[in-house]
């Protein structure tokens, strides 16, 4: 926003706006003692209004219900400040979005590299990965457990990580309860 106005008397891009202190006012509430639970829908509603008098009061602002240039820069500082610590992580995109790309026997890459170390931790879960050691290097060892791997889940087994076999094995990474 800029200095001094408020989202009441904003135009066109007010329902932009809107939303975005909808949203940050939402996740604050999760961090913090705000009681609105909020819609991000773009309209300045009752709640919305009450959201923000409740933010604007427990931040030592003056509690008028309105999203001025001083509300605005706290709300930025509160969120900025939980989200450094609470907020989601910014996942890491590492496959390529390129259609039918696979990964196979010979590439050398950090991507192979990521998909070793996956499947070394789940060797908890999975014992053909145990022999499977992160060098960055696909090959015949990696090749052959990534083909188990996509027998034991239903998988086309050709040995190679496609984007089917990546999804499941950052899957099964991701909610499988090892040390990571």
């Amino acid at each position: 926003m800029d200095n001094r106005s408020n989202m009441s008397n904003r135009g066109t891009d007010r329902t932009a706006y809107v939303k975005e202190v909808q949203h940050k006012l939402r996740d604050l509430q999760y961090y913090t003692t705000l009681q609105a639970t909020l819609a991000v829908n773009g309209i300045y509603d009752e709640a919305t209004k009450y959201a923000v008098t409740d933010f604007q009061r427990k931040n030592g602002l003056n509690p008028t219900g309105v999203v001025d240039y001083d509300t605005w820069k706290k709300i930025n500082e509160v969120y900025d400040m939980y989200c450094k610590y609470w907020c989601k992580p910014v996942p890491l995109a590492v496959f390529p979005n390129e259609p039918m790309y696979m990964v196979d026997l010979g590439e050398t890459s950090d991507l192979v590299m990521i998909i070793q170390v996956v499947m070394q931790e789940l060797s908890l879960k999975y014992d053909f990965f145990s022999d499977v050691k992160p060098t960055g290097t696909y090959d015949r060892v990696t090749a052959d457990a990534v083909k188990r791997y996509q027998l034991a889940c239903n998988l086309p087994p050709s040995g190679s990580v496609d984007k089917p076999t990546w999804n499941m094995l950052a899957t099964d990474y991701n909610f499988f309860p090892g040390y990571h």
